[in-house]
């Protein structure tokens, strides 16, 4: 069933009655310094299963929880999403850079599902295995602007990963980040303290997140403020597992941390 707003609509008739000389080349060079996650899209039901990369999704209100995701109508993909008026939003990890590129190029859908892992909640649209976050959504309203129209789903149930990384779409490019982790202050450490008294346990989502910023290349005085722990707690569990850490020159330590310790 398609829904459509009653009123509001955006039509290019009644946008031009603010004349602009902005061209569209200077507009969209605007939206590359306008850093989002990157998503990928996914829905399924009668009309078949879709996906397709986007950054250009955000929060309209928290209630009832709802996003906004525009959606190309002469894409292939459109008509997929308006007919199963369900949709995941799958918000992306550093690992998921290929995945990206993947649902945002031409490949045929099956390969797309393919290269992943996916699962269902309530909506049925595939959900990320490993997502750094998914929205799991029904459609609500569509309402239609120029070559878009702007799908306002409410989010009926949320799948979050343990930890906190994402990738970035800014200046045309993907760029990692990796989160803090959130912590009691009496659970805090420095990274000059002995490796005594950081004596919380690592489990397997730590050594996991651990891996990934090692395979990033960041510099070991990062990944342990990253998963606030010791530098010497970090060396040691990479020993361990088996995880290669970049070696910065010394001045690196000195010009993060203000001294020389370790």
């Amino acid at each position: 069933m398609r829904l459509k707003l009653q009123s509001g609509d955006a039509s290019a008739a009644s946008l031009s009655i603010f004349p602009s000389d902005l061209s569209e080349a200077d507009f969209r060079e605007g939206l590359s310094r306008l850093g989002a996650a990157v998503n990928i899209i996914t829905t399924d039901g009668p009309a078949g299963r879709a996906g397709f990369t986007a950054s250009a999704v955000c929060s309209v209100t928290d209630s009832p929880p709802t996003l906004v995701v525009p959606v190309d109508r002469s894409s292939s993909h459109y008509k997929a999403f308006v007919s199963n008026n369900v949709l995941c939003v799958n918000t992306l990890r550093p690992v998921h850079e290929q995945l990206s590129r993947l649902f945002g190029g031409n490949t045929p859908e099956g390969h797309r599902f393919a290269a992943a892992t996916w699962k269902r909640r309530a909506s049925g649209a595939p959900m990320l295995e490993g997502a750094a976050v998914a929205f799991d959504c029904r459609i609500v309203r569509i309402s239609d602007i120029g070559n878009h129209s702007v799908l306002f789903c409410q989010v009926i149930s949320i799948d979050r990963h343990e930890m906190t990384s994402g990738l970035i779409r800014f200046d045309r490019g993907h760029h990692r980040i990796y989160g803090i982790r959130r912590m009691a202050q009496h659970d805090r450490v420095l990274n000059w303290t002995p490796l005594a008294t950081d004596n919380r346990r690592w489990d397997s989502a730590d050594i996991e997140r651990l891996r990934e910023l090692a395979a990033a290349d960041i510099p070991k005085i990062d990944i342990a403020s990253a998963l606030d722990r010791t530098s010497i707690a970090v060396e040691v569990q990479a020993r361990k597992h088996g995880i290669k850490l970049k070696r910065p020159k010394r001045s690196h330590y000195s010009e993060k941390s203000g001294s020389g310790a370790d």
